[in-house]
């Protein structure tokens, strides 16, 4: 009596994982083989994953490779208010951010983008859509600009020549420091609610605020009736 053959029933799991890994795998290898960096940022190419956590769908718009050697991503911001600030890169295998399902689609967009390929602030920035610093003649052109465009960094040639840098170096400061609206504001940082500093009693996060000159109640970032705490709606 023949035997019956045994049905495997891992074989395609098995396979289908072995797909993944190497996706992974030869993802790793192209951005380690870069030279002008190892971060790619593409808001118009962004993809989308399964979170591992909460099984939500999120957008892709950066992958990298850390020092580590281990990928990680940028996600689109779910809010609007959560743009144009510096984002965390997140290590996909150890923080078990996404499933390996798109490790295939990850490949495709570092493989499309390498030409792309540079730092992880400069990925972090293309990643967002930021355009850099703005330079303005004087206080009353970045007010006129304000009125249109809420989204944007702003200073003269006299706060760069003040602190000796470029306007692209400024740009990026900025951008790591998250606080637009301020302007010529060098230390204030994550200050959403500040609006040009004229009434920094709800800035959520202004830490040291050292040039707002305009600041109400405010000392080095602290609000003394309310102890930096957002004034009650």
């Amino acid at each position: 009596m023949k035997k019956k053959n045994k049905i495997d029933s891992k074989k395609s799991v098995k396979q289908a994982n072995d797909v993944y890994q190497k996706a992974l795998n030869e993802t790793i290898e192209l951005l380690k083989n870069c030279k002008n960096g190892k971060y790619i940022g593409s808001a118009e190419d962004s993809f989308e994953a399964v979170n591992y956590d909460d099984e939500e769908t999120i957008w892709i718009i950066g992958v990298g490779l850390n020092d580590k050697n281990h990928i990680c991503i940028i996600k689109s911001p779910l809010e609007y208010w959560d743009w144009f600030h510096y984002q965390n890169w997140i290590e996909i295998v150890s923080d078990n951010e996404i499933y390996p399902w798109a490790y295939p689609e990850l490949y495709r967009f570092v493989a499309e983008n390498i030409d792309s390929a540079t730092t992880k602030l400069k990925a972090s920035m293309i990643a967002d859509e930021y355009d850099g610093g703005i330079l303005f003649n004087n206080k009353e052109e970045y007010e006129d600009e304000k009125g249109f465009n809420e989204s944007f960094n702003g200073c003269t040639q006299e706060f760069l020549d003040e602190h000796n840098i470029t306007l692209e170096e400024y740009g990026e400061i900025m951008y790591k420091k998250g606080n637009n609206l301020c302007f010529n504001c060098w230390n204030c940082e994550h200050c959403y609610e500040c609006v040009n500093c004229n009434d920094c009693k709800n800035c959520r996060g202004c830490d040291n605020c050292l040039d707002c000159k305009d600041c109400h109640g405010i000392k080095d970032g602290k609000n003394p009736e309310n102890e930096g705490e957002p004034d009650e709606e």
